[in-house]
């Protein structure tokens, strides 16, 4: 998760406060040392030399407020703004680079 930004979550807590039977596992794992598993490998050693680039479609909470489709998150609570050019700032200072598309789609990219 989050594997788009450069900057890594100093903590992380998980709640559960009632349990659905059978359904809802999270898998937590290593990421240092399962990078550094992928990276020994050559397909590793490839992505390591051409790099990466992550790339997110983040929907306008303005343009999809009366749609029936699911959609799980706006740039505006990515980005805690309702304000465009907030919202650019804020990537930046995460080494995202963004890009405005139709229905205020904002797409940002990461390179790794």
């Amino acid at each position: 998760e989050m594997a788009y930004v450069s900057q890594s979550p100093k903590m992380l807590a998980f709640l559960c406060l009632k349990a659905t039977p059978n359904k809802g596992a999270t898998y937590v794992s290593d990421g240092f040392a399962s990078t550094a598993d992928i990276l020994s490998t050559p397909l590793g050693m490839k992505l390591a030399k051409l790099g990466v680039c992550y790339r997110r479609d983040l929907t306008d909470a303005e343009y999809y407020k009366d749609s029936k489709e699911g959609v799980y998150n706006h740039w505006q609570k990515s980005f805690g703004t309702n304000d465009p050019i907030k919202a650019e700032q804020v990537a930046r200072e995460k080494g995202l680079v963004t890009e405005w598309g139709p229905n205020r789609l904002l797409r940002t990219r990461y390179y790794a």
